[in-house]
């Protein structure tokens, strides 16, 4: 049986690459040991006030604006900066 520590740190919740990604290795996990005990920690669940998905997300739609912005001004092609 192994003993999985599942800590959630993103604010982005559904959004969240990170939580989607170790969802998916835990199932893995999971399959190859049934009986296996999944302890979640979630971090979010009193977030703090500047770290919130909506804070998070704004930064993140300015910084890529910054990016394009620069990749205008050097010629840099702009899909280098998308996701």
């Amino acid at each position: 049986m192994a003993r999985i520590l599942n800590i959630i740190s993103s604010p982005r919740g559904e959004q969240s690459n990170s939580i989607k990604l170790a969802n998916a290795v835990i199932d893995r996990l999971r399959e190859k040991e049934p009986a296996s005990f999944v302890k979640v920690k979630d971090l979010t669940r009193n977030p703090f006030p500047h770290l919130e998905e909506v804070h998070l997300n704004a930064f993140l739609h300015q910084l890529r604006n910054t990016q394009m912005r620069i990749g205008q001004l050097y010629n840099i092609p702009i899909r280098r900066f998308r996701k």
